[in-house]
C-alpha cells in the first residue's frame, strides 16, 4: 500500500536537479486543477483561467528546464484562498476575494496551495517546495474523503469501533481508499520517471508525458469529486 511519507519524498527530490523538481511540482498542480476548475463551476467564484495560464506557463519552463521566474500567481494566488480556510490573519483576510463560506471552500484551498508551491518550487529550486506541492496535492485527495465521501466515512468509523483496543491509525484506513492509492500512485510514477532520466533521451518528451498524464488524472479527479458531492 502507498503512504504519504514526507521525509522520503523529500530524500528522493534532494537527489534530482532543481528542473526535475519543478516537473514534480507542477504535475502536483496540474491534478488539482480539475477539482478547482469543478469548485469554480459549482461555487461561480474563483479564477480558473489564471490557474490555467500560470499553469501552462510553468510547465514551458519545465520544458526548458527553466528557474528563477517569478509568476504573478506567487503574488495574487494567496487572495483566491476562501476566508473560511484562512488562519486568523486580518491583512490576508481583509485581502481575501471569497468571505462567504462554500461547502468546497477546501478544494480551492489545496488547489492553491498547490499552485503556489509549484510557482516557488520555479522561482528557488528548493525541495521543500516540491515536497508541499505533493502534500497539498495528497491533502486535497484525502479532504475529499473526510467532508464528502459518507460512505468511506462510515467504513473508516466501522473499521475503527470493531478494533477497539487495536483500532488502527484513520489516516491509515484513508489510505486505503482506491482513489487516494491512485494519488500517490500517480506521485510515485512521476518521481521514478523523474529519477530514471539522467540525461536518458529527450527531456522534452519526459516532461510532456507528465503533463498529459497529469491531465489525465485532474480530469478524472473530477469526475470523482463530482459524483462525491452529487450524495452530499
Amino acid at each position: 500500500m502507498y503512504t504519504f511519507d514526507e521525509e522520503w519524498l523529500r530524500c528522493r527530490l534532494r537527489a534530482l536537479d532543481k528542473p526535475r523538481r519543478l516537473a514534480f511540482a507542477v504535475a502536483c498542480a496540474e491534478r488539482t486543477f480539475g477539482p478547482y476548475r469543478y469548485y469554480a463551476r459549482q461555487a461561480h467564484r474563483g479564477r480558473p483561467r489564471f490557474l490555467r495560464a500560470t499553469l501552462n506557463n510553468l510547465w514551458e519552463l519545465a520544458v526548458q528546464r527553466h528557474i528563477g521566474h517569478r509568476e504573478p500567481f506567487l503574488d495574487e494566488g494567496e487572495r483566491l484562498i476562501p476566508l473560511s480556510c484562512m488562519q486568523a490573519d486580518p491583512e490576508v483576510e481583509e485581502a481575501c476575494l471569497y468571505k462567504e463560506a462554500h461547502d468546497l471552500d477546501i478544494v480551492a484551498d489545496e488547489a492553491v496551495y498547490t499552485l503556489l508551491a509549484a510557482c516557488q518550487c520555479e522561482l528557488d529550486g528548493d525541495v521543500q517546495s516540491s515536497v508541499v506541492a505533493a502534500q497539498h496535492d495528497y491533502d486535497l485527495v484525502t479532504s475529499s474523503i473526510l467532508y464528502f465521501d459518507t460512505r468511506a466515512k462510515r467504513r473508516i468509523y466501522r473499521a475503527c469501533a470493531r478494533r477497539r483496543g487495536r483500532a488502527p491509525r484513520e489516516i491509515d484506513l484513508v489510505n486505503q481508499i482506491d482513489y487516494v492509492q491512485e494519488e500517490l500512485q500517480q506521485q510515485m510514477l512521476d518521481l521514478q520517471e523523474l529519477t530514471e532520466w539522467e540525461g536518458a533521451g529527450k527531456y522534452a518528451e519526459l516532461v510532456s508525458g507528465l503533463r498529459r498524464r497529469a491531465q489525465r488524472r485532474a480530469r478524472a479527479l473530477q469526475v470523482i469529486l463530482r459524483s462525491l458531492t452529487s450524495e452530499v
